[in-house]
């Protein structure tokens, strides 16, 4: 299953950018490979943040970057969903100002894959108190 999450849901169908965290999965069963990626979309960035690559503010800050460097709609990609969803969250909450706690709560409300993981939900919310701008 591969779970995908769209920043700026206007025109989603074009989609003009993926953010890929697609580091192996050329290998399993339908999967594709980043070249396979970068042709479906004008503008790709491959982030390296599969287990066991740590949930750290560095990466936080990697993802922010791409994100803000790539046009709208993006497209972000991951294997089963957690980082795919625990970023979309994340950066949307810091674009919207909004508390980190509300965000968290409004992503187990919408049973976003992240919110299973202890881990994940402490990486969105101490991500986003750093990085507010």
């Amino acid at each position: 299953m591969l779970l995908a999450y769209i920043i700026n849901r206007r025109n989603s169908s074009n989609i003009k950018a993926l953010v890929s965290y697609q580091s192996f999965y050329a290998k399993m069963e339908n999967g594709i490979s980043f070249q396979q990626v970068q042709a479906a979309a004008p503008a790709t960035i491959n982030i390296v943040s599969d287990p066991p690559f740590t949930l750290n503010l560095e990466l936080a800050k990697q993802h922010v970057d791409a994100l803000d460097s790539l046009p709208r709609p993006t497209l972000i990609t991951c294997r089963m969903g957690p980082r795919a969803s625990a970023v979309a969250y994340m950066y949307s909450g810091l674009n919207h100002n909004a508390n980190p706690d509300d965000v968290i709560e409004t992503a187990e409300n919408d049973n976003a894959p992240f919110t299973k993981f202890d881990e994940y939900k402490e990486w969105v919310r101490t991500s986003m108190l750093s990085l507010r701008k």
